[in-house]
């Protein structure tokens, strides 16, 4: 890296904290702090994410139309169609939101989880 150069992407890269190598990454302590951060992300991210979308929901012109789709998804997941002891209201608007922003995060936490991956793809 050069000192007089006027600033670039490429300086900015040079100031970056040098990324530990395959061999420090490939021990078991690094990976077992990798999966704990993540899990300490995803517990965090996804709850909030799930409230955002379903309040989203509520004002989504579409959703209306969402509802059916979604309480049949629901009922192929073993949801009653009836109202039971455990759902005496049976699978409600409410119910049905909060499924489908659940559905919704996890999909978008499976695609950010993949997109590591994009580069092997890409070189092989």
């Amino acid at each position: 890296c050069h000192k007089k150069s006027p600033p670039s992407l490429s300086s900015f890269y040079c100031n970056m904290i040098p990324l530990p190598t395959f061999e420090q990454l490939s021990t078991v302590p690094s990976m077992a702090t990798t999966a704990l951060l993540f899990a300490i992300f995803w517990t965090v991210s996804l709850p909030l994410a799930e409230k955002k979308i379903a309040l989203k929901l509520t004002d989504a012109a579409w959703w209306p139309g969402a509802v059916s789709p979604t309480k049949s998804m629901m009922y192929n997941f073993g949801y009653p169609k009836e109202p039971t002891k455990r759902f005496p209201d049976g699978v409600t608007e409410s119910l049905a939101r909060d499924f489908y922003s659940g559905t919704i995060s996890i999909c978008v936490a499976h695609a950010l989880c993949a997109t590591p991956m994009v580069p092997v793809l890409i070189r092989g």
